[in-house]
């Protein structure tokens, strides 16, 4: 899953420096950066909770957090082949 997540990264990350004009992209890659940041830490404390109250039921837990990833997924593929399609490139 992290090596998913960081082939993600590269690719979103490329994907906003293109799309960002020049004189802003220190500022939204500054922004970009301390949500990620902050946004780590916050799901491990919610996993670290989950599990803990589920400790003998942790599908539970795992389902519904496969399933939102794949929702998130389904959603983010919509958004950037709509992004490359304003940029006259096709997504394969």
């Amino acid at each position: 899953m992290q090596a998913a997540i960081s082939i993600f990264s590269i690719f979103a990350v490329s994907m906003i420096q293109q799309n960002t004009p020049n004189e802003l992209i220190g500022k939204v890659m500054a922004y970009t950066s301390a949500v990620t940041l902050c946004a780590q830490p916050v799901g491990q404390m919610v996993y670290g909770f989950l599990f803990d109250r589920f400790q003998e039921i942790v599908y539970l837990v795992l389902i519904p957090s496969g399933i939102v990833v794949c929702v998130i997924g389904l959603l983010a593929m919509g958004f950037f082949r709509k992004l490359e399609e304003k940029q006259g490139g096709a997504i394969d």
